[in-house]
């Protein structure tokens, strides 16, 4: 069904290129990536448009700006969520991500390869190359870095255990004992802290002491000091306590936290054997939903047939949800059969309202039927939906779907959604009347039965006296002037530009995010520290200090 994702030569620059534009803004400043993404990226498709290229090369361009600007911001989040710059010109710029990323063949950012290039260039301050390293599970370099930052994490995870208490009230929280709950992920509608991933596990509810620094780096402070100490990882008392085991919780808090490069390593680099299928059920659950598509792409892929299509009908509506957007979306839009076969029939009855929603999420005539499932904060701000998606991609995929589909998903779809959005047009009573009479609906209905392209013509613009205009003047232009005259015309002209409006929900939207940022404050996240880890990097402090 699925092969390893390939982008053409061409895609490839393109793709390339589109990553770059997005380098030369402040990709690295400290905002909500949501707020950052609505802040850059009118400025990242004017500096594409103002490239002294082809038309056709930069309208190819401007295509993968939005996907790949997602996957960037993702990706920079998550390197800089825990820690920020600390005194030192040493910081990740974005001049250096210009230099030194590195992309794979289907355009996803290479996550360990560009962190190596990173940590290679030798700009980067020792404390903030080290957690790098960590977060990238970059063996040989956390092992290099190990000795210059041994002394500064240690003395700081103890001091963090000691002022536990101090650090609650910093972050203006109160826990008692009963509470086993910590922030783990930024998340955009996240208005309340999470918890670790299999938790019930362990019978110590205790939730002191704490510490700032994320558990990847956790993680190889205990691989270091097992190193050290000539003993096996499994050893080492865990920094949650004596029910976890290293590894399993690294697979597992990787695929909760949307982190790829954790299985690249585990796989690749210790042949830690896991099931790729179990990693993708554990992933459908995390938050970090622009982080999902890596971590879904590099275990999905390795799967037979029979486990893909298995996955698919546990998880169907999760499945689908990854494969619409990029690049998984490169592998259906040739071949759409290899999608439709896979849906139930349920699935099918709706995918082109999940695709009309992705395709138009910002156009204004759907505003008043945003619901739950676009994650709507407010009637008065747009809505946010995660992922990364190439709107080519899937304005293709739509077409292809639609000429493949029955008669019966068809009706469906456009009699619960594309009717309902035109006879809501503001406009007066005899619209509604004579958009039956003058049979205007059943012209418009025979049209987009047979023409899925023309379903999506009618919301290319946001105005829909003027897309219906448009739409009639093009594909039944005998009947134009009539219908116009006895119908479109009674639709209400717009008062307000749409751009306007939509900048207004968009502040709005950002608004709430920037919010719920302070209710969840990246730089003040904690993570448990086990009383028996603590124990065990004092007696080494201790040793060092006698030696």
């Amino acid at each position: 069904m699925a092969s390893p994702l390939l982008q053409s030569l061409l895609d490839s620059c393109c793709i390339r290129i589109a990553y770059l534009m997005w380098t030369r803004r402040d990709v690295t400043k400290k905002c909500k990536k949501e707020v950052l993404f609505d802040e850059l990226v009118d400025f990242v498709l004017d500096d594409v448009e103002s490239l002294p290229l082809p038309k056709q090369l930069k309208s190819r361009i401007l295509k993968h700006v939005k996907p790949v600007g997602k996957h960037l911001l993702s990706l920079v989040n998550l390197w800089l969520a825990n820690k920020l710059p600390e005194n030192s010109q040493k910081w990740l710029t974005s001049d250096m991500l210009s230099e030194c990323l590195i992309l794979k063949a289907d355009g996803l950012i290479n996550q360990r390869k560009t962190a190596e290039k990173l940590l290679s260039s030798r700009m980067l301050h020792y404390v903030f190359a080290f957690r790098l390293a960590c977060m990238n599970f970059l063996e040989k370099e956390v092992l290099k870095l190990w000795i210059l930052v041994k002394e500064y994490f240690l003395n700081r995870i103890m001091l963090e255990g000691e002022q536990a208490n101090a650090i609650i009230a910093q972050n203006g929280r109160t826990f008692d004992g009963t509470d086993i709950y910590v922030d783990l992920t930024d998340h955009y509608y996240s208005y309340y802290i999470r918890e670790y991933p299999n938790w019930e596990n362990s019978s110590d509810s205790q939730p002191f002491p704490f510490t700032a620094e994320p558990y990847e780096v956790l993680f190889w402070i205990g691989f270091c000091l097992s190193k050290e100490n000539a003993v096996g990882l499994e050893e080492m008392p865990h920094f949650l306590g004596d029910y976890f085991d290293w590894y399993e919780f690294a697979l597992e808090f990787a695929a909760f936290s949307g982190n790829v490069a954790c299985f690249d390593y585990l796989k690749n680099f210790r042949s830690i054997e896991y099931s790729n299928a179990y990693i993708i059920k554990r992933n459908f659950s995390s938050k970090a939903e622009d982080r999902k598509q890596p971590c879904f792409v590099f275990n999905f892929l390795p799967l037979n047939s029979e486990e893909k299509a298995e996955l698919f009908r546990k998880y169907e509506a999760e499945t689908l949800t990854q494969f619409l957007q990029w690049p998984l979306t490169l592998m259906f839009v040739e071949n759409p059969e290899g999608l439709w076969n896979l849906m139930s029939d349920f699935q099918k009855s709706v995918i082109f309202r999940e695709i009309f929603d992705i395709l138009f999420n910002e156009n204004i005539l759907l505003h008043t039927f945003r619901h739950r499932d676009c994650h709507i904060f407010s009637l008065d701000c747009l809505p946010i939906i995660p992922g990364m998606h190439n709107l080519d991609h899937l304005a293709r995929l739509f077409i292809a779907l639609w000429e493949i589909s029955s008669y019966e998903n068809k009706l469906f779809f456009l009699n619960s959604w594309i009717f309902k959005i035109i006879e809501s047009s503001r406009g007066q009573q005899e619209f509604l009347i004579n958009f039956v009479t003058t049979g205007l609906r059943d012209k418009l209905f025979q049209l987009f039965l047979s023409n899925g392209e023309a379903v999506l013509e009618l919301f290319e613009r946001e105005n829909m006296k003027e897309s219906l205009r448009s739409l009639v003047a093009k594909h039944m232009p005998q009947h134009f002037e009539e219908l116009d005259r006895r119908c479109i015309s009674f639709i209400e002209e717009q008062t307000v530009r749409p751009e306007i409006i939509r900048r207004e929900m968009v502040k709005a939207r950002d608004r709430i995010l920037i919010l719920s940022e302070r209710k969840t404050s990246l730089s003040n996240i904690v993570y448990p520290s086990h009383e028996n880890f603590l124990n065990y990097i004092k007696n080494v402090l201790f040793s060092s200090n006698r030696n």
